[in-house]
């Protein structure tokens, strides 16, 4: 193995996922680096923490009932496991629970386009700024194409977000938190013709 193991293989050892070749090649490197030692302990006290936490007591990891491997984790982490097991568990109950709010406070709001024909400044559109934004468009009356390219862009003239949308009557694109200010969404179909721009305001 050169250089350190990434977080996935770590994550993979941790819950006994790792294939024989990648096993091995994971303990020999764990004998001889203390770093890649601290960051495996790390992510297999948090895994069996939160598995002790939905049960009764700890559970044995499933590398440990495998014939033949885990033995470096057994032993590098039995003497660990009681005393910070409870902490961690604690810890990535707090974590996930932030998250879990953070996330449900920034929900993105719904911003309609109406399609209309010909070139338009939608200049009637708003949207508040700092929170995501969904652009919901209907491109019923737009000329048909396999394929559609939304372009966001700023009142300087810079495209700030950008990508395609499918071949569809109504289509639905993330454009993020916007800074505050009018911005153009323009419309282009496979060929980069484009087909609509419309103005919204973030105030």
């Amino acid at each position: 193995m050169s250089g350190h193991a990434s977080d996935h293989a770590l994550e993979r050892y941790s819950m006994g996922r790792c294939g024989e070749e990648e096993l091995a090649q994971l303990e020999e490197h764990l004998l001889v680096c203390s770093r890649c030692q601290d960051r495996a302990a790390e992510s297999d006290l948090l895994i069996h923490s939160l598995r002790g936490a939905l049960a009764e007591g700890p559970l044995p990891s499933p590398r440990a009932e495998r014939a033949g491997g885990g033995w470096f984790r057994r032993f590098f982490l039995s003497s660990r496991r009681l005393v910070w097991a409870p902490v961690l568990g604690t810890l990535l109950l707090v974590v996930v629970g932030w998250r879990d709010l953070r996330e449900a406070g920034s929900a993105p709001q719904q911003v309609t386009l109406a399609a209309f024909r010909g070139v338009e400044d939608n200049i009637g559109v708003h949207a508040a700024p700092g929170a995501p934004i969904r652009l919901r468009l209907d491109l019923s009356t737009v000329r048909p194409s396999p394929h559609f390219r939304l372009e966001v862009v700023d009142a300087s003239g810079s495209v700030t977000r950008q990508g395609n949308l499918p071949g569809a009557a109504t289509a639905s694109f993330d454009a993020g938190p916007l800074s505050s200010g009018h911005h153009w969404i323009r419309l282009y179909d496979a060929n980069g013709t484009l087909l609509r721009e419309y103005g919204l305001n973030v105030n």
